[in-house]
């Protein structure tokens, strides 16, 4: 019995001196003859040092391609090596046979336009005889002799094959004569495979048809796996624990882990809690492994479905199954589509047979596309009464007036039973977050920190926001956000309704200021003093930015009281403004009132170049008209957006107030409320500034007063005319000297 090794090479390419070139032969059979190297090449060969070296395993086994060999030939020409099978089994060895095909000095690579070489082996495998039943006689000759059976005809007696089931025929021939089932097939007779439910058929093949599961993959029907205790089935349903929802990892199904205890499922999602924890589908602010929702309680809601036909004549009924008892107020809503129209279209309900109302009496429509809704609020009380905790049968029965077929197509009408269930902690705004939650996460305000979100106090009335900042006002109070002068825990803005009047625009209505006594009031007519004498008025802006040629900034002061003296505009800026044209336009209400940093101001100031500006007071007025004041900020267009990192600008706005009464003395109060002495300006000391006010008012003998403000003649005579001659003369000045201590 003979049989022939072959094997090639890929073509090999290039051809050259010093380019080796390798084909390596993967555990070639030992060779029983000659071995026969049959090389292919087509280079350049013609010459005295053309040729190739022949290396198998790094030893030299000869050369092909002598001199005269043509060079560059298409189809390339052979050459043959023959090799004893001694010399190549010695020098392969059992192993990889590595044959390496060096050209000589000679052989140029770019001699052809293309070069290669390849290399078959071929020779007749060494045979040895088997005697695998060892009767020292061979296989092939037992089987010759009919000593032996080869149902196969492979060469090997039948008694040395596989019989997994012992009946002295090989599995092979079992399985193809028919006698064994071979289902999988994977060569084993279905009587040598494991058949763990005895049902006559392997297990892979009850697997194969879908008879049997394997949820694990373990290649043993899952009956097996749970009768045998391989895998428990703590629910009794078939189905190995292992195959089932184990969220919480610790080998028991979820199912069980409910059923057992072991778990809480406080929402009723059939997952435990713990798992909805870990998962993220619950929250758990309060890390106490009890899930929010449960804590916090949540918002039952159960729906009928579309009920129909709706028509006279043919009352719908649903059943809610066991609700649960309610502890706010119960919703009941009706969603409708039909012949609803008309006053005497309307639909009677009632639950569990007591009438709650009549629906769709007014405001419905026939057949729209947005179906009718109504609304009824029960009590918790009277829901509970009703329902006497089982279920809930709402019946809906429309008047004989409501026609389904006539007037829609389709009609219908559905109900939704919904009502807020509490938890474990309080939940005051319904929505699924204990309230200590919400208040450590800011998610809701809790100013007087008393645990209760402050949304939920305004909405029982147990707190107030009169001036409605969503604060509550015990806050704006505490925070001195709101004043209470009473104190009478309410904020001073809405003690007084209606009142607007702010005339030192302190935020704070006259009236207030006067009667918690933050202004004084000495004519008794309801306006502070200060307003009546004139007050230093002053508003000033953030630094705003950018400010360069592209982009003007603004400053609106709203309803600023009137100018009683020139305004000044004072104005900080950092930006491009060292050269006369750079430079800020500025105008109030549109009406320009002139330029600043047009000279002296530099580049990137750090801190702020300030310049200042004057405005009339006539003009300020007459910008102004009662309303508010927008002070525009217009960069020229020199000012380069590209010279500064950062720029910017600021004003201040500042001015004195129109003045209502006289205020000679500059004492802040009407002369009208104080008695001019000597001290004029009532400070209980005659000293410099009141010698300053007599130099004011001295004219001379005879000589009315004429000080620098003409309403203040008459204050000069009270103060100074000791005499009562109708003048302030030196003998006044002498009378004044006794009291004057400067």
């Amino acid at each position: 019995m003979t049989e022939t090794f072959t094997d090639s090479s890929d073509v090999l390419s290039p051809v050259g001196a010093f380019i080796l070139q390798t084909h390596v032969i993967l555990n070639p059979p030992l060779a029983g003859g000659d071995v026969m190297l049959t090389f292919f090449a087509s280079a350049n060969l013609n010459g005295s040092g053309d040729f190739v070296e022949i290396y198998i395993n790094g030893v030299y086994q000869g050369y092909v391609f002598p001199r005269g060999t043509p060079s560059c030939a298409i189809p390339p020409v052979s050459d043959t090596l023959v090799l004893p099978a001694s010399v190549f089994n010695d020098t392969v060895g059992g192993g990889h046979a590595t044959i390496d095909m060096r050209p000589g000095y000679g052989v140029d690579s770019l001699w052809c336009a293309e070069s290669s070489i390849a290399v078959t082996t071929s020779y007749e495998k060494l045979h040895f005889s088997t005697d695998c039943n060892q009767n020292q006689t061979p296989d092939e000759c037992d089987i010759r002799d009919d000593v032996s059976l080869d149902c196969q005809t492979n060469g090997i007696p039948d008694e040395c094959e596989t019989d997994c089931n012992g009946n002295g025929v090989p599995d092979d021939c079992d399985i193809r004569d028919e006698q064994s089932l071979d289902c999988q097939p994977n060569g084993i007779p279905d009587d040598c495979e494991p058949d763990c439910n005895e049902n006559g058929v392997a297990d892979s093949c009850d697997l194969a048809s879908g008879l049997e599961q394997d949820c694990n993959v373990n290649s043993i029907p899952d009956s097996c796996d749970i009768s045998i205790g391989g895998s428990p089935d703590c629910n009794d349903d078939g189905i190995p624990d292992d195959c089932q929802p184990d969220c919480n990892t610790n080998g028991i199904t979820d199912e069980c882990d409910l059923t057992s205890g072991a778990s809480e499922d406080c929402n009723g999602n059939d997952n435990p809690d713990e798992c909805d924890i870990s998962d993220n589908s619950s929250a758990d602010c309060n890390t106490n492994s009890i899930p929010d929702e449960c804590e916090a309680g949540y918002m039952f809601i159960s729906s009928s479905g579309p009920l129909s036909p709706l028509e006279g004549g043919h009352p719908l009924v649903h059943r809610f199954v066991d609700p649960p008892l309610a502890v706010h107020d119960v919703s009941l809503t009706f969603t409708a589509h039909g012949d609803l129209a008309s006053p005497l279209e309307n639909i009677g309900v009632s639950l569990n047979g007591d009438v709650l109302g009549t629906l769709f009496e007014i405001g419905a429509d026939d057949c729209v596309l947005s179906p009718d809704v109504e609304v009824i609020i029960m009590s918790a009380e009277s829901f509970n009464t009703a329902i006497a905790g089982g279920d809930a049968v709402i019946e809906m029965v429309p008047t004989e007036h409501v026609d389904a077929d006539g007037a829609c197509q389709e009609s219908y009408i559905s109900v939704t039973l919904s009502h807020y269930i509490p938890g474990l902690h309080d939940d005051c705004n319904f929505n699924g977050v204990p309230d200590e939650c919400d208040v450590s996460s800011n998610a809701s305000a809790d100013c007087n920190t008393n645990a209760i979100p402050d949304e939920c106090e305004l909405d029982d009335g147990t707190a107030q926001d009169c001036n409605g900042n969503f604060r509550l006002d015990e806050c704006d109070i505490v925070s001195g956000l709101s004043a209470d002068c009473q104190p009478n825990g309410i904020p001073d803005e809405c003690e007084v309704e209606g009142l607007d009047a702010d005339c030192n625009r302190n935020n704070i209505p006259d009236e207030m200021d006067i009667l918690c006594f933050t202004s004084s009031d000495c004519q008794v007519n309801g306006v502070p003093d200060e307003c009546e004498v004139g007050f230093i008025f002053t508003s000033a802006s953030n630094p705003m930015s950018p400010m360069d040629a592209t982009a003007s900034q603004s400053f609106r002061v709203t309803t600023p009281p009137p100018a009683g003296s020139d305004v000044e505009l004072a104005f900080t800026a950092s930006g491009d403004l060292s050269r006369t044209s750079e430079y800020v336009d500025v105008s109030i209400n549109g009406t320009a009132v002139g330029s600043v940093f047009v000279t002296g101001a530099a580049d990137c100031a750090i801190p702020p170049d300030d310049d200042t500006l004057i405005v009339p007071v006539a003009v300020y007025n007459a910008a102004v008209d009662t309303g508010d004041v927008l002070i525009e900020m217009i960069p020229s267009v020199g000012v380069d957006p590209g010279i500064c990192a950062e720029t910017s600008i600021a004003v201040t706005i500042r001015y004195t107030t129109v003045s209502i009464s006289a205020d000679c003395n500059d004492s802040g109060v009407p002369d009208d409320c104080e008695s001019l002495g000597v001290d004029f300006d009532v400070n209980g000391a005659v000293d410099l500034i009141d010698y300053r006010f007599l130099e004011n008012c001295l004219a001379g003998s005879g000589v009315a007063p004429q000080p620098g403000t003409p309403v203040c003649g008459a204050a000069c005579l009270s103060g100074f005319d000791g005499d009562n001659d109708g003048d302030v003369d030196l003998r006044d000045a002498a009378a004044f000297i006794p009291a004057f201590s400067p």
